[in-house]
C-alpha cells in the first residue's frame, strides 16, 4: 500500500483529489491540515468551506484517512526534526 500525505496547498488547488479512490493507495491528512482549512474558512469565506465538507464526505467514504499528528505516537518525530 502506498501512501499519500495531502497538506493544505493540495486540497486548496486540487480539491478533486479527495473523491479519488486508486487500488492499493491511500491519502493521508494530517489533523493540522484540517485546522488549517477551517482557519481559511474563517478568514477568508466560503470557498474554503466546501473544502472542508470535502474532507468529511471523503473520510466517511474510506477514500482518505485523517491522522492526529498531535498524538503521542507522531510527538517522538517532532522532537527528532527539531
Amino acid at each position: 500500500m502506498t501512501n499519500i500525505i495531502i497538506d493544505t496547498n493540495i486540497i486548496i488547488s486540487y480539491p478533486k483529489i479527495l473523491g479519488l479512490s486508486i487500488k492499493n493507495v491511500r491519502f493521508i491528512v494530517p489533523s493540522g491540515v484540517i485546522t488549517e482549512l477551517n482557519e481559511k474558512v474563517i478568514f477568508r469565506g466560503s470557498n474554503y468551506e466546501d473544502r472542508a465538507e470535502l474532507i468529511d464526505k471523503a473520510s466517511l467514504d474510506g477514500t482518505i484517512s485523517i491522522i492526529n499528528t498531535d498524538s503521542y505516537a507522531y510527538k517522538g518525530y517532532h522532537e527528532q526534526i527539531k
